[in-house]
């Protein structure tokens, strides 16, 4: 490389002195056009030698295809124009081509510390050739596999505390070096303190659960302290009932008739307090099949019964459970004296009616229904003989208490 530049230095500076030579010739002497053509034909011809001469490829091979055509259009430019005028101009372009020339190939030396400052730079980079082969690499740059270089080309690749990028150059790649260190500290930190409120979130979930647990238990003791204290005289009568059967072994039938009548109404009424604890409104249907179960169980007791109803929608708890009270009322004072029950219920339009016709002792029938009254409706009876007639009417009218 350095004889080739030896060999073209002559031809460089002979060009240069040409081209001033060409200008003196052309502005002080004014020759014929003639001979201006013959001395840039010599001009282009040291020009065309001193390119052919570079035997390597310091001087790439557009740059002394452009360095032709620019002598080209100078040897049939310049005898036309008129040198007297910018004169000074197209002598400071010359030798600013005469200049670059000489850099391109390497006559004036340029860059000629770059593996150092390669080396002294502050970032991790690394520069390779096609084939993997390191060039030039800085002080701070770690090792680096061929394999990773490769992976590298599709994705910035994690090498433990650095990330690896790649970029492609002109004969190569460069890669540089990305550290995360303190990037990775903060997430360790970051995770452990995830870690932390999960196991704080996990103590809070327990406590929320423990106190939701809490809270269902005292809700519930709260609905059983409930039901329990609202039907506490049925419960009592339960137990009479339950003792009297080791003195009354010959009556145990009517006595457990009467256990099943008042248990199942301790068991529906239970059963409304809840539906009516989670909603206000309740179906109508509830009542129905409530007043069907006592029936059920009036029939143990060799009484007649029949059942028709007609029930639909809606409506508030307290009328469906004050209805349901006054007919289980009637039912309990009247179990021992009760032949017949034939019961019409019907619910809708916000209106329960409910009418009873009953096999009864007079006497009796009338005692118990004349103490009997509804704070939100309307209760009537008639007695016939041992007929007895009763029409109860609850409605959005009264207030339940």
């Amino acid at each position: 490389m350095v004889r080739s530049y030896k060999k073209s230095a002559p031809y460089i500076i002979g060009a240069g002195i040409l081209i001033i030579v060409d200008l003196l010739i052309y502005t002080q002497f004014k020759l014929s056009y003639l001979l201006a053509t013959l001395i840039n034909v010599i001009h282009i011809s040291f020009l065309a030698f001193w390119c052919i001469s570079i035997q390597n490829r310091v001087v790439n091979s557009y740059i002394r295809r452009l360095l032709i055509i620019v002598n080209a259009i100078l040897m049939f430019y310049l005898p036309i124009y008129n040198y007297k005028q910018r004169f000074t101009e197209i002598i400071c372009l010359i030798i600013v081509l005469i200049i670059e020339s000489a850099i391109q190939i390497k006559i004036i030396s340029t860059n000629t510390i770059f593996p150092e400052v390669i080396d002294a730079m502050t970032i991790s980079v690394l520069i390779v050739d096609d084939e993997y082969h390191p060039h030039y690499m800085s002080a701070k740059a770690l090792h680096i596999t061929e394999e990773q270089i490769k992976k590298s080309e599709n994705k910035t690749v994690n090498i433990g505390m650095t990330l690896l990028h790649n970029s492609q150059i002109h004969g190569g790649k460069v890669l540089w070096q990305d550290d995360i260190t303190e990037l990775n500290i903060l997430m360790e930190r970051l995770q452990d303190t995830q870690e932390q409120l999960s196991e704080e979130n996990t103590l809070l979930q327990a406590e929320l659960d423990l106190k939701e647990r809490h809270i269902k238990a005292d809700e519930k003791n709260r609905l059983y302290d409930r039901i329990a204290k609202e039907v506490e005289p049925q419960l009592i009568k339960i137990d009479n009932l339950l003792n009297q059967i080791d003195n009354e072994p010959h009556n145990i039938r009517n006595l457990m008739v009467k256990v099943c009548v008042i248990g199942s109404y301790v068991k529906r009424r239970g059963n409304l307090l809840l539906i009516g604890e989670e909603n206000n409104n309740i179906f109508a249907k509830e009542l129905e099949y409530c007043i069907h179960e006592s029936l059920d169980n009036l029939r143990l007791g060799n009484v007649f019964t029949a059942f028709d109803s007609e029930c639909d929608g809606k409506l508030p708890s307290e009328y469906i459970i004050a209805l349901y009270d006054l007919y289980e009322n009637l039912v309990e004072n009247l179990l021992d004296s009760i032949t017949a029950m034939m019961i019409n219920l019907n619910c809708s339009n916000g209106k329960l009616k409910m009418n009873i016709q009953m096999g009864c002792e007079q006497v009796i029938a009338h005692q118990i229904l004349s103490n009997i009254s509804l704070d939100c409706g309307m209760f009537c009876y008639t007695i016939q003989d041992e007929d007895v007639i009763i029409d109860i009417l609850v409605s959005e009218g009264g207030v339940c208490t």
